[in-house]
């Protein structure tokens, strides 16, 4: 089994991970490539099973991103009108 294939069991164990020693330790650019899409991966299953999902909008269920909501590189300062973001303004 390689490096790849231990941190997707380790993911879907829902184990943590050390990203950085992972890539580190990459044997080849493609094993890195890998992990990089895993961890990728990693960070989207996160940030929708985690701390999104826990401040779901009450009437509709569906996650709601407060101002401050902080997403990989990308942050939420305010919001403009609900219909304008893909959201049901009802």
């Amino acid at each position: 089994m390689n490096a790849a294939d231990q941190l997707a069991e380790a993911l879907a164990d829902r184990r943590p991970v050390d990203w950085a020693a992972a890539l580190r330790d990459a044997a080849t650019p493609d094993e890195r490539q890998a992990i990089e899409a895993l961890r990728d991966l990693a960070l989207l299953s996160d940030a929708f099973a985690g701390d999104l999902a826990r401040r779901s909008d009450r009437t509709s269920g569906r996650p709601s991103l407060e101002a401050g909501t902080e997403w990989g590189g990308l942050r939420v300062v305010y919001h403009t009108r609900a219909a304008a973001s893909g959201q049901d303004s009802a």
